[in-house]
């Protein structure tokens, strides 16, 4: 991979590992996340033509940790997933030919 793939690739398992877990230390990171906008630079991230199958499933990774969760904020966390056109970027994502089983 390129090295913008390969710095892509990095900054997705960073923001993947920075917001996994259950703990309220976690629901704190995944909502710095947010005010930091990290979701409009995911879905930029996932649809560059840079964008390797390893960059896809760990930037879905991370989408799939900011949305998890049955704290008070995880309702708003979705909702802005779906504000920053995240659900599209996904199909998308799905669907291209370099998408692995994994993703």
């Amino acid at each position: 991979p390129s090295a913008t793939a390969a710095v892509q690739e990095w900054a997705c398992r960073a923001l993947a590992n920075l917001t996994a877990g259950t703990d309220a230390q976690c629901d704190a990171r995944k909502l710095a996340s947010l005010e930091a906008r990290v979701l409009p630079q995911i879905v930029a991230t996932t649809g560059a033509p840079s964008a390797t199958a390893a960059v896809q499933e760990w930037a879905c990774r991370a989408l799939a940790n900011l949305t998890a969760g049955t704290d008070a904020q995880c309702d708003a966390r979705k909702l802005a997933s779906l504000e920053a056109r995240v659900l599209p970027q996904i199909v998308a994502t799905t669907g291209a030919p370099s998408a692995t089983a994994a993703v």
